[in-house]
């Protein structure tokens, strides 16, 4: 079962931006407050909360979504992608679109492809993310060229889930060399925003 992280993002900026970390980066506006060190100096701080309703809906105006934490895949040595599905839980009243925003390579040595071809080792990945009806190629140069991202999940209705699918495809050409005898490994990082429906 992936690992899951619920937050409470404010609607004020239209979006969320979640990394696959789970992290999710809060309002840090910070105010200085400067005097004689004889004086108490005081500052006002605005603190925001809302309470769910009792089916666990967000409030009007907000909206509270699950999304995976981490995912993962595999190739074994006929060169097929076992990858997973994942739930996203909108726990909000509107319904939400989900987009992948970015796909970067952090470390290791597996190739995510837009394309295989007859070069193609076990190490090179044509992986894609599915949503309802929606397709990403996560190394399409789309992802860093679109403001949003590309839409992988459409109108996950209001207090209700969808299922976002890894898989892919690898390539098939023989590295006695290198992956056939190595294996290969490799870290990536994804992010999603979610946005109202529209």
């Amino acid at each position: 079962m992936a690992m899951k992280k619920k937050f409470l993002p404010l609607l004020m900026a239209g979006m969320v931006v979640v990394g696959t970390t789970g992290l999710v980066n809060a309002d840090t506006t910070t105010t200085t407050v400067t005097g004689n060190d004889t004086q108490t100096l005081q500052s006002s701080v605005t603190v925001s909360g809302s309470v769910t309703t009792n089916q666990g809906v967000a409030p009007d105006g907000k909206i509270t979504v699950e999304l995976p934490t981490k995912m993962a895949f595999a190739v074994d040595q006929k060169s097929n992608v076992v990858g997973g599905t994942y739930t996203v839980k909108n726990s909000s009243k509107e319904a939400i679109d989900v987009y992948v925003a970015e796909f970067t390579k952090t470390s290791g040595d597996i190739n995510v492809v837009e394309t295989l071809n007859g070069e193609s080792t076990r190490a090179d990945v044509k992986l894609e993310l599915t949503g309802n009806g929606n397709k990403v190629n996560l190394a399409s140069s789309q992802l860093n060229n679109s403001p949003d991202g590309i839409k992988v999940a459409n109108n996950i209705e209001g207090n209700n889930t969808g299922n976002i699918t890894l898989a892919g495809e690898a390539g098939k050409k023989e590295d006695s060399s290198g992956v056939d005898q190595n294996g290969a490994s490799a870290e990536f990082n994804m992010v999603f925003k979610v946005k109202k429906h529209s």
